[in-house]
């Protein structure tokens, strides 16, 4: 047999090894042809590896030769002055006042190799328009997306990524005042407010954005039927370079799918927190202090660095209303003609059907008949399409929809659909190409945008005891909330859409929390109440001991519930009335 076909079932089977198991696919069977393959050298493919070094060699990729090693050389310079002063404005009142600036420049690549869509951020959207407004929306307003390298060293020096943010400036105040009433010194008032400005990602991150589609090329040779009709070990050195007829930055047509994209989003800015606090700080005795505080910390714009755009649409085309009817067997429903339009003249259930809007063995084919047999799959996409429309995962189902291709077997009248090209289905009756998927180009979207937001509030209460009889303690109770999108980073809003319904308490939130720690002298050794007159090595071996504690309790992290499949990712759940935290979930809605 040749590397290049599968060993025959006849080679090695159970009629010339009686005891051999399994199939040439599974098993010992599939096991002995590994192994045969592998002592002879078999090679079934060689595979070599070009990339971009410079943003101007638009001819050729770079390899193991030409640049010995792929470089990603990524810099980001950060900049920032704070001056702050105090005044006593009165002798019970002193004030601080402070400002801070703050620079985080724009990320650029040393070898130039910084990418960036031509035309700017917002081409980011591709075929479906320029911002947001046109997002989920099918119909062509724009055209598809290229890429181009920006930023110092590249042919475009003077594009940034994004925009440099040279206006960070954080003032900051505070103020402490001794209240004049209840004794004096012994009550103080404190407050402040602080603003300050910080890095959107780490380095790491920015190093996976600025390898996009077409900088990149992976080369497989698979032999042929001349010369190289085998391949082995021993005719390696002889194919290096493997052939290589793909040229870099060729545009990503609308049929691919398969490639993920990273971008700024349009006008991107540095995320911020606003700090504020007030106490209230008494002296009940010389060595017992009470305080009460309040601590609030405001993010504001701050950064979800993979904000999935190309999340599969199902809510505002129609297929949500028919993916129900379908999932329900009511095929009569005028609901479904989104699908019966979509698969019209294409049998994708499978041998026992025909094509949707025939008759076939005198049964009319329907679009959720189909929908409900077929075993349809796409890369990436877990689940069939028959499988996520019986649970409800209509994201997946739309994905599939969005890259599958019909089968021509079962086809055989309608065009052969070419390899590397995908959303056959879509595409037949002429639906448009960015129906389910903002940007078809690519997979994956990945926006870096200031999008999301979080308000974290406490109060704390403190008792403080300096060394009193022996005994020195501090005890704190805190009742806190964090507020925030609970999606804070990628594609886990529960619509993506509508991602402020997911503002709620986040799971770092521990509403109470206790926390006690002091220490307890022994009354052993010198003038203390037992063996007070000891003396020499016996007083110094009784003398300081101490027994110490530390105590914490809280609350615990919040109660989340998630059904197996929500409507992108976490599922935000709507509670309405009491809820009794030892029942049971139940789901009596309409689609069952």
């Amino acid at each position: 047999d040749l590397a290049t076909s599968a060993i025959s079932a006849t080679a090695i089977s159970t009629t010339n090894m009686p005891v051999l198991a399994g199939t040439p696919t599974t098993g010992n069977n599939v096991r002995m042809r590994n192994l045969l393959s592998f002592l002879a050298g078999s090679l079934s493919q060689v595979t070599q590896f070009y990339y971009m070094q410079s943003p101007t060699k638009l001819d050729t990729f770079e390899d193991y030769k030409t640049f010995p090693q792929r470089v990603r050389d990524t810099h980001q310079n950060e900049r920032s002055v704070f001056i702050k002063d105090d005044w006593k404005a009165l002798k019970s009142l002193t004030v601080n006042l402070g400002l801070r600036w703050d620079y985080y420049g724009v990320p650029y690549d040393g070898y130039g190799l910084m990418p960036l869509t031509i035309g700017g951020p917002s081409r980011i959207f591709g075929i479906s328009g320029n911002s947001f407004a046109e997002w989920m929306k099918p119909g062509v307003r724009g055209e598809p997306t290229a890429i181009e390298f920006i930023g110092k060293k590249s042919p475009k020096s003077g594009t940034p990524w994004y925009p440099d943010d040279w206006n960070n400036f954080g003032p900051a105040f505070g103020f402490a005042w001794q209240v004049p009433w209840f004794g004096a010194g012994k009550t103080t008032v404190r407050g402040g407010y602080q603003l300050t400005y910080n890095a959107g990602q780490v380095a790491n991150a920015i190093t996976q954005e600025n390898v996009v589609p077409s900088s990149t090329n992976q080369a497989n040779y698979m032999g042929d039927s001349g010369a190289n009709a085998y391949l082995d070990l021993t005719k390696v050195a002889s194919l290096i370079p493997v052939p290589n007829i793909i040229r870099p930055m060729q545009p990503i047509p609308l049929s691919d799918r398969t490639q993920q994209v990273y971008n700024p989003q349009p006008g991107l800015v540095n995320p911020y927190a606003q700090n504020l606090t007030l106490s209230v700080t008494r002296s009940v005795t010389s060595k017992l202090t009470v305080d009460l505080r309040y601590i609030g910390t405001l993010g504001r714009k701050q950064w979800n660095a993979a904000f999935q755009i190309n999340q599969p649409n199902f809510l505002f085309n129609g297929l949500k209303e028919a993916f129900d009817a379908a999932r329900a067997g009511d095929d009569d429903n005028p609901r479904l003609q989104v699908l019966e339009n979509m698969l019209r003249g294409i049998n994708i259930g499978g041998g026992n059907f025909g094509p949707v809007g025939s008759t076939f063995n005198g049964v009319r084919q329907t679009a959720g008949m189909h929908l409900r047999a077929s075993t349809g799959t796409a890369a990436g996409v877990t689940g069939n399409i028959q499988s996520n429309l019986a649970n409800g995962n209509y994201a997946n189902l739309a994905a599939i929809l969005n890259l599958v291709n019909y089968s021509n077997a079962f086809n055989p009248s309608l065009p052969v659909i070419p390899a590397g090209v995908n959303g056959g289905v879509l595409r037949f009756n002429g639906f448009p190409e960015n129906f389910i998927v903002t940007n078809p180009q690519f997979s994956n979207v990945y926006m870096i945008a200031s999008v999301n937001h979080n308000n974290y509030h406490s109060m704390e209460a403190q008792i403080t005891l300096r060394p009193a009889r022996g005994i020195s303690m501090q005890s704190t109770y805190t009742w806190s909330k964090n507020l925030g999108l609970f999606g804070q980073v990628g594609s886990t809003y529960t619509n993506a859409v509508d991602r402020h319904a997911d503002y709620a308490v986040l799971g770092d939130t521990r509403i109470h929390d206790f926390r006690t720690n002091g220490t307890f002298e022994l009354p052993v050794g010198p003038g203390k109440g037992f063996l007070r007159n000891s003396t020499g090595a016996l007083a110094r071996i009784l003398e300081n001991w101490q027994l110490g504690w530390i105590f914490n309790a809280n609350s615990g992290a919040p109660v989340s519930i998630a059904a197996q499949n929500m409507l992108y990712a976490n599922g935000s759940a709507d509670i309405v009335g009491p809820f009794d935290r030892n029942s049971k979930v139940e789901w009596n809605g309409s689609s069952g």
